[in-house]
């Protein structure tokens, strides 16, 4: 079967299209962006990693330990501020003031006391995330 020139243009306009509408989707698909991290120095704990997801999940990664939070809570205190609070599986706690920009953090140390203490974030970085075909 021989294909004219006439043919071949089409075709390769259709799977340029093709191409072009994959890209588009991909560049602006919420899948593609679904997570930010930023790194977080806390006195007691050190640099830890923070991932948030737009799937509601936030994980926390430091030397020896990953842990996992579900979607975080949202307070307003006396004050008026609005604080969100991520409780992570192991019962610690990050609680976030966007509009202050401030971070703190509460862990039991290795003689199990309870510690709250302020942190220092780092800036957000986006993470594409690659889905694996299936």
């Amino acid at each position: 079967m021989s294909v004219n020139h006439g043919e071949r243009n089409t075709l390769s306009i259709i799977k340029k299209s093709k191409l072009l509408i994959t890209l588009l989707f991909s560049l602006f698909s919420p899948a593609i962006w679904a997570m930010q991290q930023y790194q977080l120095t806390c006195p007691g704990r050190g640099e830890m990693s923070v991932s948030n997801t737009d799937y509601v999940i936030t994980t926390l990664l430091w030397d020896d330990g990953f842990i996992v939070a579900p979607r975080p809570a949202t307070y307003t205190d006396k004050s008026g501020n609005v604080l969100t609070v991520y409780q992570f599986r192991n019962n610690e706690m990050l609680l976030v003031n966007k509009i202050k920009n401030r971070y703190f953090f509460i862990y039991r140390d290795e003689n199990k006391s309870q510690k709250e203490v302020e942190c220092i974030k780092g800036p957000n970085q986006r993470i594409a995330v690659k889905w694996a075909n299936g």
